[in-house]
């Protein structure tokens, strides 16, 4: 009788999950996905994902892709992995533009199956063949880094531009990235290829004159054309706040690069993207207040902004610093500091070059002439703690 009782009361359960499985079932996916989104607003994860699974089981690319998030994030089931790619490959193979996006990342980053550059092109690939976002901006990414692949900067500069008419964040992304390979020349032309290689050759074979002539000809003609277009995109991700668009445009204004030299403008954008953190543009706001070049000159505001940068990591602005110290410039002189600024500078790769050749004196003087051994020491040691303190903080 107890066998009768257990066995009846099995069948009923299997019978109600069967009963909830099949109303669900029984209606549209787009009436019921307001039900999952009403569980997934409560974190009631484990309902929305008994909804999911049935349409997901019926083949509904929305359902696998969704159901395959919930696994990649480990909502209301366990993380993993595999599972999500289960889902997500189900739901790609029949088009699904997001899940093709979502496949790819997990073969360039690995998760849950091995790495691969190439498959992740793939998936990526057709992603961004049907204008997703996310696909596009991929792309323009493998092909500009080529991960798997040889690098086309053509190709990763078509892909940038789709993006680029997104007003989202891969929007202004790309716009920086499109603004820095003009400005960094990674968009020559065939054209201009082949006449450096034949000048080059020219060059090889003893020709000096024509040294001047090509790099004349190629800032003058190539570069001029390829820095307004920097101009054109770090523009547009700048008035989106993107800080290193902004104070890559600075840099434009204060060098006259595709547009007319401006001081002034080059300290506004200088001046925006170091409220923002931008170590950069910390260091060209303090070097623009150091020399008075489109603002005031100001000793106290240019170590003000000399210090942030160089505890970011800014190795010229650390020697910055240290010359502050050494001439009193906004900020009492010390020898000591400005000795231990020397000296950390260079190890985050500053060089006393013939351009810092003040620099290089002041440095020397300090050693030779201005301090004792006891103090050289000092200076060392206080160095080596703010190495040590700054790889701590940043590992």
């Amino acid at each position: 009788m107890n066998k009768v009782k257990i066995i009846s009361f099995s069948l009923f359960f299997c019978l109600m999950l069967f009963d909830s499985g099949t109303s669900y079932a029984m209606k549209p996916y787009g009436v019921m996905i307001n039900k999952v989104n009403s569980y997934w607003a409560k974190h009631n994860y484990k309902k929305a994902f008994s909804i999911l699974k049935v349409f997901a089981l019926k083949g509904n690319p929305a359902a696998q892709r969704k159901l395959g998030f919930m696994y990649y994030m480990g909502y209301g089931v366990p993380l993993n992995y595999r599972k999500a790619n289960y889902w997500f490959k189900l739901a790609a193979k029949k088009g699904d533009a997001v899940s093709q996006m979502d496949l790819g990342n997990d073969y360039f980053y690995g998760l849950g199956m091995p790495k691969n550059y190439k498959k992740a092109l793939y998936w990526w690939k057709l992603s961004a063949n049907q204008k997703y976002v996310s696909g596009e901006y991929n792309l323009g990414f493998i092909y500009y880094y080529g991960y798997g692949i040889k690098k086309n900067y053509k190709k990763a500069a078509r892909w940038y531009k789709q993006v680029a008419n997104h007003s989202n964040i891969y929007g202004k992304y790309a716009e920086y990235t499109l603004g820095y390979m003009y400005y960094n020349g990674k968009l020559i032309s065939e054209k201009w290829i082949k006449t450096h290689y034949w000048y080059r050759y020219a060059i090889n074979q003893g020709h000096k004159v024509i040294r001047s002539e090509i790099n004349a000809a190629y800032h003058n003609n190539y570069m001029h054309g390829a820095y307004k277009k920097a101009v054109y995109w770090y523009n547009l991700a700048a008035i989106q706040n993107d800080a290193c668009a902004q104070n890559n445009l600075g840099l434009c204004f204060f060098l006259g690069h595709g547009i007319k030299k401006n001081y002034r403008i080059a300290f506004f954008w200088f001046n925006l993207a170091a409220h923002q953190g931008n170590f950069t543009a910390e260091y060209n706001v303090g070097k623009s207040y150091y020399y008075g070049t489109g603002v005031k000159k100001n000793y106290k505001s240019a170590v003000y902004w000399f210090r942030f940068s160089a505890n970011q990591g800014d190795s010229s602005a650390q020697a910055f610093l240290g010359y502050a110290y050494y001439k009193g410039n906004g900020i009492a002189k010390n020898y000591i500091k400005a000795l231990k600024w020397f000296i950390i500078a260079p190890s985050y790769g500053f060089v006393f070059n013939k351009k810092y050749c003040l620099f290089r004196r002041a440095l020397n003087n300090l050693v030779k002439c201005r301090l004792n051994a006891i103090q050289i020491k000092i200076a060392v040691k206080e160095a080596q703690e703010y190495r040590k303190k700054q790889a701590i903080m940043n590992p």
